[in-house]
């Protein structure tokens, strides 16, 4: 299953550029999984301004805020954001039951940009943030195609929600359905038809 889930967000995805962040939100086995890659170029980024602390790890769909890490003032630094998006969906806050930096991280909050203090510009960044036992929608995060925050060298953070697979498959059930129901009838109209005038 988690092979399907895979192949399906990679079909759905826009291949990644040298310097763009992705964040795939995809349901696997009840679970939802922010699934974080990419990098960034901070050239022309207006920062690193004075460090904030960075809270709980946390979503709020409803505020256009991802925190993947708590962190507190001096160990991030923050950049100002071109544009971002004001929400991704109309949820609360929501608190993931775990969080894996495999290099680097990246915080998202009132338009700006958090990574660790001292990033360099197209350094890794790789982590995961697990949500269990819940759905896309449930945490409320918004079907829309994709949101976007920008940087000023042009660079962007993509988050896009992919549905687990049995969403595609039950639509695809109710095509063929449908698809059923529509031959069945255009057979019993060809076979109910009075017979054609010699």
């Amino acid at each position: 299953m988690k092979i399907l889930t895979t192949a399906i967000a990679l079909a759905l995805t826009p291949l990644v550029s040298d310097a763009m962040v992705l964040i795939q939100v995809t349901e696997q086995s009840g679970d939802v999984i922010f699934n974080v890659n990419g990098t960034l170029d901070l050239t022309g980024a207006v920062g690193p301004n004075s460090t904030l602390t960075v809270g709980t790890p946390s979503i709020s769909p409803s505020n256009g805020n991802l925190q993947s890490v708590a962190s507190p003032s001096g160990d991030n630094d923050r950049y100002g954001l071109i544009s971002a998006p004001s929400d991704f969906g109309t949820g609360g806050l929501g608190v993931p039951d775990s969080v894996n930096v495999t290099t680097n991280w990246i915080s998202l909050r009132n338009g700006r940009l958090f990574v660790p203090a001292g990033y360099t510009s197209l350094s890794p960044i790789n982590f995961t943030m697990t949500f269990n036992d819940t759905t896309i929608s449930a945490l409320g995060i918004g079907n829309a195609t994709e949101y976007q925050w920008t940087l000023a060298s042009g660079d962007t953070i993509t988050l896009s929600a992919i549905p687990e697979p049995s969403t595609y498959i039950a639509g695809l059930g109710f095509l063929a359905m449908g698809f059923l129901v529509w031959r069945r009838r255009k057979q019993k109209k060809l076979t109910t038809a009075p017979p054609a005038a010699a």
